[in-house]
C-alpha cells in the first residue's frame, strides 16, 4: 500500500512538472533532445522533462527599436539621422531557434539598410527632398535583410523621425532651405 503511494505521489509530481501554460499573446516552442519538436499554442500544455524543454515567445506584442545615427551622404556630407522600427514576431520557431539577440539583429540590420539608403542618396534628398521616400526604401530593405536572416520577425511600421544636418553647419543649412522655400 505504501509502495503505491509512493508511486502515486511520484506520477502526480512527474505530470505537474511537465505541465506549463500558454498565454493566448504566446506560442511555446517544444524541444526534443534539443532539436524542434513543435510550436504548442495557448492552453494547458505537456511535455516530457527532462527530455523536452520550452520556450515561450509573446506572437502579438509589438516591440521598438530607435536608432541615431550620423551618416554620410553620397556628396561627401554627415547628416543625423533617427527612426523607429515597430516590429513583431511572426514564427516562433525561427526567432527562438535562430535569434539569441533580437535586439543586436534589429541593430545591425537596421544599421545597414540605412548606411545602404543613405549612403546612395545626397544630403538634399535625405533632409528634404526625398525624406519620405528613403524612410521607405530603408523599411522595405530592413526587412529584406530580416527575411534573409530567417528571423521570424516582421516589421509592422517604420518612421524616419528626423534628419537633420550636423550642430556645425544646421542654421546655415536652415537658412538654405527656407531661402529654397521661398523661391
Amino acid at each position: 500500500m505504501l509502495g503505491f503511494i509512493v508511486l502515486a505521489v511520484l506520477l502526480l509530481g512527474y505530470i505537474s512538472w511537465g505541465a506549463y501554460s500558454v498565454e493566448q499573446q504566446e506560442r511555446a516552442v517544444v524541444l526534443s533532445f534539443g532539436k524542434y519538436d513543435r510550436t504548442a499554442g495557448p492552453g494547458l500544455n505537456w511535455h516530457w522533462p527532462p527530455v523536452e524543454q520550452h520556450f515561450k515567445v509573446n506572437v502579438e506584442q509589438t516591440r521598438y527599436y530607435r536608432l541615431t545615427e550620423d551618416m554620410l551622404t553620397k556628396d561627401t556630407n554627415i547628416v543625423g539621422v533617427s527612426l523607429e522600427v515597430q516590429y513583431k514576431v511572426v514564427d516562433a520557431e525561427a526567432f527562438i531557434l535562430r535569434v539569441s539577440r533580437p535586439e543586436e539583429l534589429m541593430h545591425h540590420a537596421t544599421e545597414s539598410a540605412l548606411r545602404q539608403v543613405v549612403g546612395s542618396s545626397s544630403m538634399d534628398d535625405v533632409l528634404i527632398d526625398q525624406r519620405e521616400l528613403i524612410g521607405e526604401q530603408i523599411g522595405t530593405l530592413l526587412q529584406q535583410y530580416l527575411d534573409s536572416y530567417n528571423s521570424g520577425i516582421r516589421v509592422v511600421n517604420f518612421v524616419l523621425s528626423d534628419t537633420q544636418a550636423p550642430e556645425p553647419v544646421r542654421d546655415a543649412f536652415n537658412d538654405v532651405a527656407r531661402a529654397k522655400e521661398d523661391e
